[in-house]
Parts: structure tokens; C-alpha cells; sequence
């Protein structure tokens, strides 16, 4: 009776820890993502207190040149950006309103795919009206500009926080566990953290490259607005499974805006970069293993369900996690059958040992050695998981 109602407040617990979480699950998947960014940033600071650095000054020298680098991004390309992507937008709206009356003034499949199709955009007239209408619109979008502001303000927060008491939130967290399952747990949260920063450092730098060499080779072929497919690239290397096609078609759209032949060489440039990145130099430069794609893709299909579009940036994150887990469990258990044989041998060497002796002839400081060896057997045997 008292197994049975251990095992019923365990199950109790887990189900009100995920509800909980569900409940939760935005400012815990933002807690979590700070744990990840400070695993990330965590051999900068490595390097710096091996230069004798302060541990505070490392952090915030950290940090602060992280937000530096955002702003002086922001600041020396943000009008730019902002210019081109508004000038694809136009251009494309243009091509589109062309390309459906074209069609819906011919006959054939072109006349019935236009009329699936959706009407051409029109012109707003600027008028006190049309106005009154985009004033929502406006509010909105600065509502979410601030909203996302103060996500990334937290973010940093909780990641700087994490990191500078790391050890005393993990000892925390770790002294709640039973004492024989803490080494096994502290394994798998430890490699955990590494993998997911060595996963977001690979990203960050396949993402940067990506909108550099993007760019560039847009502007050498005569792309017009190459730097738009810079920011398309750059954003797209952090979607999985899809990013490298969708810069891909996007290449292909911008390219067909002048030429079909300028559109096939666009695509065919943007998938070979995009192959060359993601699976020959971001495996050598950061030495993971190949992702494990079928995972990504059975664990996509609910987190989207979940928490929306948002998803498809979590499932590998959450893929590599259950990948990290699953191999540190099989190795604790591979531990456990060897300690059981190791256990074995030494009973049956402890048997022996024992009718060797002499209860009568022994000395009473070897009886008390081989009767202590006895009860560290026993403690083994009930200790799971001993080497």
C-alpha cells in the first residue's frame, strides 16, 4: 500500500507539473531559451577570465558587446533594410497585378487559375478614411514592436542572471532530486546546455555568412535588391528543414522579376551556398554530428499545433534535447548492468573469502574489515546505477 501510494503522488505531481507548464508555456519556453543563450555566449566568457578577467567584468563585457552589436547592426543597415524590403514589396505587387490581368484576360488553364487566384491589390486613396483605417493597423504594429522589445530586454536579463549563478541555481534544482539519481541528472543538464548553445552559436554564424555571401553574390549576378535577400537568408538559416528552400525561392521570385534565366541562377547559386553551409562547413567549424531530421520533423508537427509558427524554431532545440537524454540514459543503464555483473563477481569473491576464514583463528580488526565489506556490498546492491 505505501509503493502504491508513493507511485500515485508521483504520477500527481508530474500531471500538475505539466499542467502547470502548459499553462505557462510561454514564460517557460522564454526561460528556457535564456538558459540557452548563456550556454551560447558561455566560452566568451570563458575566454576572458582565462585572461585573468573578473567573472562580473567577463559577463558584462559579454553582454554589453552582444547589445552593442545588435544596435550597430540595426542602426547601419536598419534604413537600408527597411528601403529594399519596401521596394520588393512594391515591385512584387506590381508584377502580380501584371501577371493576373494577363491571365484573366486569357483563356485556358491561365484564365481559370486567375480567377482562383486573388484580386489584384488596389490603390488606397489618401484620404482622411483610408487614414482612419491604417491608424489600427499603426498602433498595432507598434504594440508588437515594444512587445518584442521587451521580450529581448528580459531575455538578456534572464540569460545574465542564469549565468552568473549558474552553480547555485543548479545545486538548487539538483538537491530535489533523490542523492543516486543527481549524477545522471546533472549529466544530462549539463550536456544538454552545451548542445543546444554549440547549436544556437552554429546557427548565428550560419545565419550571418549566409546574409553576407548572399548579398554579395546577389549584387555580382544584378540582383536589384540583393540586400533583401541578404535579411530572407539570414532570417530562413534558423527555420529547419525549410530555411535553405525558402531562401531559394525567394531568390528565384527576385531573380524572375527580370529574367527567367536571372531566377534559375539565383536558386540554383542560393542552393548550393545553403548546402555548402549547412552540411560541409558548419559541421567541421563546430564539430555536431548530423541532426537528426526525422525527430525534427515528428516533433514539429505538434509544437506548431501548440504554440503556433514558433514551433518550427523550437523543434530542433527540442529534438536535440530528447537526443541528449535518450544517449545519457542508455549509457546509465549500460553502467548499471556492468556494475550488476562487477556486483556479482564480487559476491561470489566474498563468498569464498568467507569460507576461507576462520571465525576462531581470525584477528578481531580483520572480522570487522570483511563484516564492513559485507554491508558495502549490500549498500551496492541497493545504490542503482553504481559503477
Amino acid at each position: 500500500m505505501t509503493k502504491l501510494a508513493r507511485y500515485s503522488v508521483i504520477v500527481l505531481s508530474t500531471l500538475a507539473l505539466l499542467v502547470i507548464f502548459w499553462q505557462f508555456r510561454l514564460v517557460v519556453l522564454l526561460f528556457l531559451f535564456a538558459v540557452i543563450v548563456a550556454a551560447a555566449l558561455r566560452p566568451v566568457i570563458t575566454r576572458l577570465t582565462a585572461r585573468h578577467v573578473p567573472i562580473g567584468l567577463a559577463h558584462l563585457l559579454t553582454y554589453l558587446g552582444l547589445i552593442l552589436i545588435l544596435l550597430a547592426i540595426v542602426l547601419f543597415t536598419g534604413d537600408q533594410v527597411i528601403t529594399d524590403l519596401n521596394n520588393t514589396a512594391n515591385r512584387l505587387v506590381l508584377e502580380y497585378q501584371v501577371i493576373w490581368q494577363r491571365w484573366s484576360m486569357s483563356t485556358g488553364w491561365q484564365q481559370g487559375l486567375a480567377e482562383r487566384l486573388p484580386a489584384t491589390f488596389l490603390s488606397v486613396p489618401a484620404d482622411e478614411q483610408a487614414l482612419e483605417q491604417l491608424l489600427p493597423a499603426v498602433v498595432t504594429l507598434s504594440q508588437q514592436l515594444l512587445t518584442f522589445l521587451g521580450t529581448l530586454v528580459l531575455l538578456l536579463a534572464l540569460s545574465a542572471y542564469w549565468s552568473i549563478e549558474q552553480n547555485r541555481l543548479e545545486r538548487f534544482w539538483l538537491a530535489v532530486l533523490p542523492a543516486n539519481n543527481r549524477a545522471v541528472a546533472r549529466s544530462i543538464w549539463r550536456e544538454t546546455e552545451e548542445v543546444l548553445g554549440a547549436y544556437l552559436r552554429g546557427k548565428v554564424r550560419q545565419s550571418i555568412i549566409a546574409a553576407i555571401l548572399l548579398t554579395l553574390v546577389s549584387a555580382l549576378i544584378g540582383l536589384d535588391y540583393p540586400l533583401a535577400l541578404g535579411v530572407i537568408a539570414g532570417i530562413a538559416a534558423f527555420i529547419p528543414l525549410l530555411g535553405s528552400l525558402i531562401t531559394a525561392l525567394a531568390a528565384f521570385i527576385l531573380g524572375a522579376i527580370e529574367s527567367a534565366w536571372l531566377g534559375l541562377l539565383a536558386l540554383v547559386l542560393v542552393l548550393v551556398i545553403s548546402f555548402l553551409l549547412e552540411h560541409v562547413l558548419e559541421p567541421r567549424w563546430s564539430g555536431r554530428q548530423r541532426q537528426p531530421y526525422l525527430v525534427i520533423l515528428l516533433i514539429t508537427v505538434p509544437l506548431v499545433e501548440a504554440i503556433g509558427a514558433g514551433g518550427i524554431l523550437f523543434a530542433p532545440l527540442l529534438a536535440a534535447t530528447l537526443t541528449v537524454i535518450g544517449n545519457q540514459l542508455f549509457t546509465a543503464y549500460l553502467a548499471y548492468r556492468e556494475s550488476n555483473i562487477q556486483l556479482s563477481e564480487l559476491h561470489d569473491r566474498y563468498a569464498a573469502l568467507q569460507e576461507r576464514l576462520d571465525p576462531e583463528a581470525v584477528q578481531p580488526a580483520l572480522r570487522n574489515i570483511v563484516a564492513r565489506l559485507g554491508q558495502l556490498l549490500a549498500e551496492a546492491e541497493r545504490y542503482p546505477g553504481s559503477p
